[in-house]
């Protein structure tokens, strides 16, 4: 799993990254988010649990809101997987 470094976005701005599963099926990515004084530790991608809700569009989305932290597969329908 590669390191994609820290980054700080504000209001409406975008991280976005791409890659590939790897061979053994193990891909992980992990995300640090925070909101104001919230912060949580997020897995925002595991090969065993997300390939199956983003194979649709080949896509994950993550939004992080002031009531907790979304996911969407098409950038439309959300749904809240996390409270802060």
């Amino acid at each position: 799993d590669d390191d994609l470094g820290a980054h700080l976005l504000w209001m409406k701005e975008e991280f976005r990254f791409e890659f590939t599963v790897d061979f053994w099926k193990k891909t992980h990515f992990g995300c640090d988010m925070g909101f104001g004084t919230n912060e949580r530790t997020v897995d925002v991608f595991q090969t065993g649990i997300e390939i199956h809700t983003c194979r649709s569009t080949g896509n994950c989305f993550w939004s992080m809101r002031e009531d907790g932290i979304y996911f969407s597969n098409n950038d439309q329908s959300w749904v809240k997987k996390y409270d802060w």
